[in-house]
């Protein structure tokens, strides 16, 4: 358990200094996402538009916009651009204009979240159910029906060995190899209103860059576990996320916290507070550059952290 949190305080001279901004959508962004392949990243928000940006320069490339609300987007070597539509068709989009090439039906009422590898293979798509995709998206997929449990949030291991399936109030371990449960948490993502628990949704979930660190997330708490897999996950002290994501060249985790983002190293738990101010976060990534961060805001709104040049507000580690 990462408790007994000691305060750096740096002087004043220290502080960050303004972040650059740009207006990405109309309204909420929902996600960001870097392009593996170029100096490039995504983001979608709730106005149902799916937009690519140049890094540094954060030039708009490519604009769509889609019919139905989008929940997921990802760029896949060979492949293209996934977007996945809360509707349940999953589109196959070019990677440079995100015109659309084709289309698939994702076997389940409705799609909440959609995870898949570097590889491109396994897909697993979350929602009214857990469904994977055991054949090529552009070549007549086979869809595998995994659960039938009403589920949130979905992440696969960089390796696509293990797949985490986040529930109500439950995060289950997948071997995706035979897809049977390694491991079940229960009961850690509640919150305490008196003397009741309201158990909440584990909405976001995350794999460390070696694939041996889980994180799953719900409204109020966050918890992770490490290889081998423990009982029971501990708990961070880091409350009410509303994204997680997980840096590739080193043990970190970057987190929107209603208005602050910060970030947590894996190994120590060591935080680091990177800005707090309005509007609320609402989604968060690291740049092409794997040093800085972007930061999608409930306006619609794009802030770039450059951590390169900006110094943290206040740092904290654990005993």
């Amino acid at each position: 358990m990462l408790t007994g949190l000691v305060l750096v305080v740096v002087p004043m001279g220290c502080r960050p200094s303004e972040p650059r901004q740009l207006s990405a959508h109309s309204f909420y962004v929902a996600g960001i996402v870097s392009d593996p392949e170029q100096p490039n990243f995504l983001t979608f928000g709730v106005d149902r538009r799916v937009r690519r940006w140049s890094w540094p320069n954060l030039r708009l490339l490519a604009s769509r916009d889609c019919f139905a609300p989008v929940v997921w987007v990802r760029r896949v070597k060979g492949l293209g651009v996934l977007i996945a539509l809360a509707s349940g068709r999953l589109e196959i989009a070019d990677p440079e204009t995100l015109a659309v090439r084709s289309a698939v039906r994702v076997p389940l009422q409705n799609v909440a979240a959609v995870a898949v590898p570097d590889s491109g293979s396994p897909l697993v798509a979350v929602g009214s159910g857990v469904v994977a995709c055991e054949g090529h998206l552009d070549d007549e997929p086979r869809w595998r029906s995994v659960a039938r449990w009403r589920t949130n949030g979905v992440a696969i291991s960089p390796d696509g060995r293990l797949a985490a399936v986040g529930g109500y109030d439950k995060l289950v371990l997948y071997d995706v190899a035979t897809w049977k449960s390694l491991r079940s948490w229960q009961g850690q993502w509640g919150s305490m209103a008196g003397r009741m628990k309201i158990e909440d949704w584990v909405e976001h979930v995350v794999f460390s860059s070696d694939g041996r660190t889980l994180v799953g997330a719900g409204d109020h708490v966050m918890c992770l576990a490490r290889a081998p897999w423990p009982r029971r996950m501990s708990p961070t002290s880091i409350c009410r996320p509303n994204s997680l994501a997980m840096r590739a060249i080193a043990p970190e985790l970057c987190v929107a916290t209603g208005r602050r983002v910060e970030t947590m190293s894996l190994r120590d738990g060591a935080r680091t507070i990177w800005g707090d101010s309005h509007p609320i976060a609402t989604a968060v990534a690291w740049a092409p550059d794997g040093r800085s961060m972007l930061v999608g805001r409930e306006t619609g709104r794009l802030d770039v952290l450059m951590c390169a040049e900006v110094a943290p507000a206040f740092s904290s580690r654990s005993r």
